[in-house]
């Protein structure tokens, strides 16, 4: 980074933690804002700090759907894996139980969005896990491409209910862009993530 342009940049510094099944997981994150460097008078010192972490709270209460999200990205055979587990605060129907969806998945390329490969799960109907996972090959440059999931309503005429981006800050945000960049910094390892998905 260059010197002139510390005072506009932030450290973000991810904590992640592996579960039993060696699968690495986001626990929180911390935060520093590169500016304290530009007022710092003394070069080639090193710079000690405390930040408290943000955390990855998976028992936040929302209104929308959520998704359990796993994505492993293979830099020698340039192979994405996609997985899609559990599935929560899906809308009821009027009978009470959630609607039945099934996950359709797109992986885009570029600003412009070329679709590259598109997968669908099962029909969620009565279980409340997907648990199916989709591979995608020959993704030389994950940089460049991000992956769409939305939750599609099954019936006569399907219904498109919501969506997440999963990608770089040009075409995703916030957990998209930080479960995106965990991935691209652990490869060969599964990173799993909740996800919020916004409403159409």
């Amino acid at each position: 980074v260059a010197a002139h342009d510390l005072g506009q940049q932030t450290l973000r510094i991810l904590v992640l933690g592996l579960d039993k099944r060696r699968r690495c997981k986001l626990i929180g994150y911390a935060t520093y804002g590169l500016s304290t460097l530009v007022n710092n008078t003394s070069d080639d010192q090193e710079i000690r700090t405390f930040r408290d972490l943000q955390l990855d709270d998976e028992s936040g209460i929302s209104a929308n759907p959520q998704l359990l999200v796993a994505l492993t990205y293979f830099p020698t055979t340039e192979r994405l894996i996609v997985g899609l587990f559990e599935c929560r605060n899906l809308p009821l129907k009027e009978n009470g139980l959630p609607i039945d969806v099934y996950a359709k998945v797109v992986l885009y390329q570029g600003l412009q969005g070329k679709e590259l490969k598109s997968k669908r799960t099962e029909a969620l109907g009565t279980r409340d896990s997907f648990d199916e996972s989709f591979v995608f090959q020959k993704i030389p440059d994950p940089t460049n491409i991000n992956l769409r999931i939305t939750l599609v309503q099954h019936g006569f005429i399907d219904k498109q209910i919501c969506f997440i981006v999963l990608g770089g800050e040009l075409v995703s945000k916030g957990r998209g862009v930080l479960h995106w960049s965990a991935m691209l910094e652990h490869p060969d390892k599964q990173v799993s993530e909740w996800h919020e998905l916004q409403l159409f």
